[in-house]
This record gives structure tokens, sequence and C-alpha cells, in this order.
């Protein structure tokens, strides 16, 4: 409703706002109308905006003598656009951009002059202008009969189906169509949900009433779920992660070219390898439009995500113990989805134990986290995991090694290079310690079951083996060894003690070893220990070139 006497000439169009205008709203806000802004204008400036809120200037007051009364309907994208380009929601907008019926234009018209005379006996319509050059007509819709049984599993006597589409305004017709019954209905304009059959079919059950529906029990068997087997293995570490006492993270999958340089001491270039992974030929994948900078590529180790986790948790906690089971993103061939690699990150950071009644205070190591790891890979099917040394570009030298299963590499194993750990902000003197492995891998080398060996109902015995052996030997070599002249009756083997000094020769080290010895069927003599002990120094000669002490 506009004051018609502040309008120039007295008069409205509608039409775009022009460059540079503006529009005073009723909520007393000067605002700037862009050109895709649909106005009511009258002779000069524009006195409101289309669908949404009118115009401070030519507002109804007190003094008003001669109203403007104009209804129309508008394209509800325009006034969803408006509304939001405009940061202005009103019960007008709301309503026009859900869409509306442009014959009730006509309808509110007569009921807005039908409360003016009503409210003000006096008044008088003067002119009445209807601008409608495509009016919207009802739509025929047609339904075969045999569709209100097939969808509801019920049928309806004929005369109580069109009785309830009359009064819905329908004005349904039963006719015979190519040998086949069906119903004829004038869709209302304002009945827009209205579009299918099955439409018509849900408007006669819901005024019928959904309790003339009969009751039945659904048919057929339920699909058994199946598990993948990348998913099955994956709650299998993280199961047994947490027991181990770490905490699953997840984080976000992208990093920036500085995490990644970060990850080489001196942070000049990129490194040859990130984590388990070696750096890519191609370039990495990178986003177009990233949402933050530190967000610009898919990260292609869980290296920089753990270490980013560790030193915000690190300002709060003096120790760290985490782990993410994500995915690491390497590039393929160009315009090709990269390779989607599932992977198992761990990182110890800290302290591994604070100082209590039953334990001293004392740092993360290299081997706490091995010993979670051959925990961890026999539970999950990979048995016998192998340790070799390995020099990598973010590990610290000699404390580093590549995880082998079955012969092949699945993962990598060490402590971080300080000067890595101090790239991400944490303390230089903090010891960190992360392993990552290609679970993906794991699944194409092959799982086996777990291993399950009965418990002898005779007593097991232990015995030591300190042996003498060169210092470039391997520990894991010289433990099996004393499996191989052990055979089946050694249960388990244990390192607890690593010897250099004066009582043994210069480059030679003595490692010992305590091993449990059992039998199913009989409980072990001692000549029997004692033929174990001599295959086992035989063994021991022939694959190592090691010695007992004695």
């Amino acid at each position: 409703a506009f004051d018609r006497d502040r309008l120039r000439e007295g008069r409205i169009v509608v039409r775009r706002a022009r460059p540079g205008e503006t529009l005073e709203t009723l909520d007393g806000v000067l605002r700037e109308l862009d050109p895709d802004t649909l106005v009511i204008a009258d002779a000069e400036r524009p006195v409101g905006i289309a669908g949404v809120m009118g115009g401070l200037e030519s507002e109804i007051t007190d003094e008003t003598r001669t109203v403007l009364l104009e209804t129309a309907n508008f394209e509800m994208r325009s006034i969803r656009r408006t509304a939001r380009a405009q940061r202005l929601r009103t019960e007008a907008s709301a309503r026009f951009e859900r869409g509306l019926d442009p014959n009730l234009a006509w309808e509110g018209a007569t009921r807005a002059i039908a409360l003016f005379r009503q409210l003000i006996p006096g008044c008088r319509v003067t002119a009445v202008v209807d601008i409608y050059p495509n009016p919207r007509l009802p739509r025929q819709l047609c339904m075969p009969r045999s569709e209100i049984p097939r969808l509801l599993g019920v049928d309806f006597p004929d005369e109580l189906v069109l009785d309830v589409l009359d009064r819905l305004e329908f004005q349904p017709e039963l006719r015979q169509e190519d040998g086949r019954a069906v119903i004829v209905v004038q869709v209302p304009t304002y009945r827009s949900d209205v579009t299918i059959a099955a439409d018509l079919v849900e408007e006669v059950a819901r005024v019928v009433g959904y309790h003339e529906l009969p009751e039945a029990l659904p048919l057929g068997r339920t699909v058994p779920v199946e598990i993948s087997p990348e998913l099955r293995l994956v709650r299998a570490v993280q199961d047994t992660l947490a027991a181990a006492g770490l905490t699953e993270v997840i984080t976000y999958p992208m990093v920036d070219d500085a995490a990644l340089r970060a990850l080489l001491p001196g942070a000049a270039t990129f490194p040859d390898r990130y984590g388990f992974y070696p750096r890519p030929e191609r370039e990495l994948v990178r986003a177009v439009n990233p949402i933050r900078p530190e967000w610009a590529i898919m990260r292609p180790s869980l290296l920089p995500s753990l270490l980013r986790s560790a030193a915000e948790n690190l300002k709060f906690n003096r120790a760290v113990a985490i782990f993410e089971t994500g995915k690491v993103y390497l590039p393929r061939g160009l315009d090709e989805l990269p390779d989607e690699r599932r992977t198992l990150g761990c990182l110890l950071a800290g302290a591994r134990h604070l100082r209590d009644l039953y334990h001293d205070e004392r740092p993360v190591d290299y081997f706490d986290l091995k010993g979670v790891l051959e925990t961890l890979l026999p539970r999950i099917g990979a048995p016998d995991p192998r340790f070799r040394p390995l020099a990598h570009p973010s590990l610290h030298p000699g404390r580093a090694a590549e995880i082998l299963i079955k012969g092949q590499p699945v993962g990598i194993l060490g402590e971080v290079h300080p000067e890595v750990v101090e790239a991400f902000e944490i303390d230089p003197d903090t010891r960190v310690v992360f392993a990552e492995i290609d679970l993906q891998r794991l699944l194409e080398i092959g799982l086996e079951p777990p291993r399950l060996r009965p418990v002898s109902r005779y007593q097991p015995v232990d015995q030591d083996f300190a042996v003498v052996v060169d210092e470039a030997t391997p520990a894991a070599e010289v433990a099996d060894a004393i499996m191989a002249g052990a055979g089946a009756l050694a249960v388990s083997i244990r390192l607890f003690d690593i010897y250099r000094g004066p009582a043994i020769p210069a480059g030679k080290k003595s490692l010992a070893f305590r091993v449990t010895f059992s039998a199913p069927d009989r409980p072990l003599s001692d000549e029997e220990l004692a033929r174990l002990r001599e295959r086992i120094e035989g063994h021991l000669r022939r694959r190592v070139k090691g010695e007992l002490r004695r």
C-alpha cells in the first residue's frame, strides 16, 4: 500500500533498479540497489523493493488520504536473490521465496478492498488496473484407476474416490480410455505440489484416512551386512591401538608447501620421501581454491598432520600418544584421480612415564613405539614383522627402520629429526617417534589369521642365552637362529640385555635372550633341554657366527 499523494505523477511501475539508485526502506536503512534488483517505482524513483519491503517516503501515515493498493506475484528466485543480496528477510519475502499462485493476487485485492469498505464506510474505489498477460490455468492430470490399489494395497469405491477429489476441487471425471478406466482431474493452480498420478493417490489416502490401509508385516529377508576387508582391518587396528593406550585423532587431509618443506632439516627444498612414500615424480594434488592457505595440498603422508596435532597437544600435556587411520593422496597420471592409500600413522611425544610410585619419568624412544607395533601387527594378521635400518630425511640418523612383512616393506618407524620437530613448533629437546604403515599394502601382501597355541598342562621352562656376535649383527637375526634351533618347543623369546665391555672382544656385543620352552604332551627333562641348547648353539655358529657366553 502506497500513499498516492506522495508518488510522482500518482502512479507506479515495476522495473529493474538503475545504477546508483538508493532507497530508504521502512526499517529506516538507506540501501544501495544493484541493477538485478526488482523495484516498485513511481515516475522518477524507487518506492519499494518488490516482494521484500516498501520505501519510507511513500508509507501510509495518519495524513494519508488516497491509497494506491498493489497486489502482485513475483518470481520466487528473483525475490530470494534480492533478499539475500540486501540481507533483508521479511514476512513478504519468506512467502514469495516459496512460490505463490499468481491467481491469488486478484482474490487478495478484492479482500483488501472489502476490508477498506468495512473499516472506512465512506471510502470508494476510483480505478482498477489488472495486468496479467499470461494467466496460469489449471493443469489436466490423468490417473489410471488401477493406481490406487497398486500403490495402496487396498481399493476404494469409485463414488468415494470421486467425492474426495471433488471436495479437493480437482473436478474429477471417470473415463474409459484404451479399454481401461482412468480418472481425469483439473489440478488447481494453487496446488503446485500435485504433479503426478501418485500425488492424487496420496490425496485420496490422506482424506479417506490412513487407518483404512491394511496392516501387513514386510516380507523378504534382510540382506546380510558385508564389511569390506579394509574396514575390518581399520577397526582391528583402532581397537588394538586404543587398548595400547593411544588416542585416535582425525586430522584435516590438507597441508601446505611449508609443512612439506619442514619435513627436511633445513627446509631448503622438499624431501625425497614423505613418510613411508617416496616423493612422486608428478606434482602433488593441489586445491584450485583452498579454504585456507595451509590447506592447499592433499597430503602425501600423515606425518605433517600428526606433528601439528602433537604440537597443539604438547602445549597442555607432557605426553602425547596418538594415531590416525586416514588416507594419503598420491598423484597418478594427468587428469586422473589420485591414489587414495589407507594409511596408519602413530606418534608418541614427550614423556613415556610420568614420575610416580612405580615409575621414574623418562622420555619416549624408538623402542616404545616398536613394542606397540610388535603387538599390533601379529594381532591383525601380519606375524613376524622385521625391522631393517633405514636412512630417512625426516628421521634421526641411526634411529630409523623400515618395517617388513613377508620380506616386503610396508612402513617406516623412527625418531623424528630434532630440526623437523622444531620446525613444527615443538621443543627440539622433546623426543618424538613416528611410524607410518600402508594398510592397503598389508591387504595386498595378504594377512593371516592370528596364530593360536594351546596352553600346555605342563610347567614351561625359561632359559637364558647370552650370545656374543659382531657389532653389526641385528638382534632379530640372532633371535631367528635361536628359534630355528629350538623348533616347535620354543614358545617365546625376549631380548632383555645388551652388553658391551671388557669381558668380550672389541667389535663384539653380547645379546641376552630369555626363551620359554614348553611341550603340549609332556614335561621337558634336563636331558632334552641340554640337547636343545646344543642344537641352538650349532645354529648360532652357522647362521650368525655367534658363541654362547659361559
